[in-house]
């Protein structure tokens, strides 16, 4: 049997679900998040911070699931409202994500 990830990146924290192929969850693990707001009106995330918070909730739903994760089939992320999250060619982060009400 293969299984899936799903990673949702809300404002405050991430959460990790893993799935069978039927869409039975089988494990979740939730981690609490920084928001960054460097003035009134915007809000920004930490990409490192984002990073390690999503390896930790991965980790933990794998391990209370106790699935062999070679046997991961497929990974999708959502990310918390207008977030862009941009990533150069060498996997390094362009700046903290955005996602505020001004442009």
């Amino acid at each position: 049997m293969k299984y899936l990830i799903g990673i949702d990146n809300g404002g405050t924290f991430s959460k990790t679900a893993l799935f069978d192929e039927k869409g039975k969850q089988l494990a979740s693990a939730t981690v609490p998040t920084q928001t960054l707001t460097p003035k009134p009106g915007y809000a920004q995330r930490d990409m490192n911070e984002l990073w390690k918070v999503n390896a930790k909730s991965i980790k933990r739903a794998i391990e209370e699931s106790g699935v062999d994760p070679e046997k991961i089939a497929g990974v999708s992320f959502s990310g918390h409202g207008k977030g862009l999250y941009l990533v150069g060619a060498d996997w390094t982060f362009g700046w903290n994500s955005g996602g505020s009400g001004h442009v």
